[in-house]
């Protein structure tokens, strides 16, 4: 399996909050031609964009040359002054970049800045030295086409790109890597298309360990069983909040770059109706007998694939708001296809026969309670903490007991600390619990 050891890093917005500096250089450029200050956020979706692009929208479509050089000119000015008066890198940027050229890890640059922009920031914040790689903006060429350089240039088919803009990961997509979007910058929701999501960037050299362990020894797993002529069905199980779906939704971004298709089914898209769900008088026992339809599962989906090797289907599925089935999903699978079926009570029967791979996410109910508190409580309000004490948890506790997933399970991860998680039981693990 690949490993990545390029990581390609935007500058503004990723390493260097320009707002530091662009804000107040724009504003000064502006006032010497005689125009109003700019709104902040106006201001602040433009960062990360070309000068070239920025000067037109502010300036105006019909500028030429001379005049988009002279405002570049003026606009470098302010900004030469304001880096060294008040430029700030984001909290943690230098010891990540530390940590990552220390693993052995090629760091690069990749801008929409000019060189001179580039080496002055890097110059200034002393970090220079961790980039093997510095590419900056080359008119005529897209962001993509740099990166398809650095990749060419260093005998590489894949790395990792860092970034906060779509322009970044559309950057990545186009060359087939993955990326890590930072929620801190200034692409606003723009992150939540990247592979990988950090909220600061001491997540970032956790997320790129991950990637080159856990998703790397996970997808060797399932390419070393998959069948030439024969999807493979991977079962993601473990209990509510251990991260069953965000680990899904990963490991299919990481098999797509690696060239691979997969197809996500998810048990919650099955419920049963609620009059059939608690049609028994114990909640427990009934949620664990039938809140899911199991037969149309069966039926619809695993049956045909096992005999067919094919599948596409459009299924009429419950809303469980509305508890109507109002929900159209297609589900399209050929023989290369790895399907992905993730959800709570998956490993019993019928449905476990099926399975040709079975993943186990496991936490502690202690840290059930505390993502449920984190992820629900502002929406539900402290009911759904009673809720998950005496309902979620306990019919959680009996699936173990009576079915006992994870010695069912060929891989099992421990996710309770989610940016750091381990894989303790696996063909290529030993008894120390290490690859």
């Amino acid at each position: 399996m690949y490993t990545y050891k390029i990581i390609i890093f935007d500058l503004d917005g990723t390493l260097f909050k320009t707002d530091t500096v662009f804000i107040d250089a724009m504003h000064d450029t502006c006032m010497s031609r005689g125009m109003e200050r700019i709104d902040k956020e106006r201001l602040l979706k433009l960062i990360g964009k070309p000068s070239t692009a920025i000067c037109r929208e502010l300036f105006g479509e019909n500028l030429s040359e001379d005049e988009i050089q002279s405002i570049r000119n003026e606009l470098k000015i302010n900004e030469d002054k304001l880096i060294v008066k008040s430029s700030q890198l984001y909290e943690g940027v230098k010891e990540m970049l530390s940590t990552l050229k220390n693993e052995g890890y090629t760091l690069g640059i990749c801008t929409n800045g000019s060189r001179e922009y580039m080496s002055k920031i890097l110059s200034h914040f002393n970090i220079e030295e961790y980039f093997e790689i510095k590419k900056s903006r080359v008119e005529g060429l897209k962001k993509f086409q740099i990166i398809k350089q650095i990749l060419d240039e260093n005998a590489s088919c894949s790395a990792i790109v860092v970034g906060d803009t779509v322009i970044d990961f559309d950057a990545a997509d186009a060359t087939r890597c993955l990326s890590i979007g930072v929620s801190y910058g200034y692409g606003g929701d723009d992150y939540k298309n990247s592979d990988f999501i950090a909220d600061n960037p001491a997540d970032i050299f956790k997320i790129i360990s991950k990637i080159n362990g856990i998703y790397k020894e996970v997808a060797g797993q399932i390419l070393n069983i998959k069948q030439k002529n024969k999807p493979l069905i991977v079962g993601i199980n473990g209990v509510d909040t251990s991260g069953k779906s965000t680990f899904t939704k990963e490991l299919v971004r990481y098999l797509f770059k690696i060239g691979f298709r997969s197809q996500t089914i998810s048990i919650d898209d099955f419920h049963n109706p609620s009059m059939i769900r608690n049609k028994e008088n114990n909640p427990i026992i009934s949620y664990l007998n039938n809140a899911f339809d199991i037969a149309k599962i069966e039926n619809e989906i695993m049956k045909p694939l096992v005999t067919e090797n094919k599948l596409d289907k459009e299924l009429l599925l419950l809303n469980l708001e509305t508890d109507r089935f109002i929900n159209n999903k297609r589900y399209v699978i050929d023989e290369d296809t790895i399907v992905l079926f993730e959800g709570v009570l998956l490993y019993r029967e019928p449905l476990n026969q099926y399975f040709d791979l079975r993943i186990f996410i496991d936490v502690s109910f202690d840290e059930v309670l505390k993502r449920a508190a984190k992820r629900d409580l502002s929406i539900l309000g402290a009911a759904v903490i009673e809720k998950y004490t005496n309902k979620y948890i306990p019919i959680q506790k009996l699936y173990i007991e009576k079915y006992n997933p994870k010695v069912l399970s060929d891989i099992v991860i421990d996710n309770n600390d989610y940016l750091n998680p381990k894989i303790i039981k696996s063909p290529n693990v030993n008894s120390t619990g290490y690859l």
